[in-house]
């Protein structure tokens, strides 16, 4: 399980698993750093079933990856939108 987290160009995928340290304070780990967007990356969401991750950015784009053999990529670019993507969500049905 990752958490994305986003407010550069990349978006961070860290694990959402807590590893310890020799001072017993939770580790952070980071699994992937996605890195397609050429401006700011806003905002991201995950799929309901958690295999694919869309991410919006002051690009204008939406970037949508998923896990191909351990690896997350972009597996399509969403264009057409005229100002920055803010917010990105999917439906119910993953759509």
């Amino acid at each position: 399980d990752a958490l994305p987290i986003c407010g550069d160009k990349l978006v961070r995928l860290w694990s959402t698993q807590l590893f310890q340290k020799d001072d017993d304070e939770p580790a952070k780990h980071l699994v992937q750093s996605l890195s397609k967007h050429v401006k700011v990356v806003t905002c991201c969401a995950w799929s309901s079933n958690g295999s694919w991750l869309a991410s919006g950015s002051d690009d204008t784009q939406v970037l949508l990856w998923t896990n191909t053999g351990g690896s997350w990529t972009r597996q399509a670019t969403l264009r057409g939108h005229t100002m920055d993507v803010l917010d990105v969500a999917w439906g119910d049905d993953d759509k």
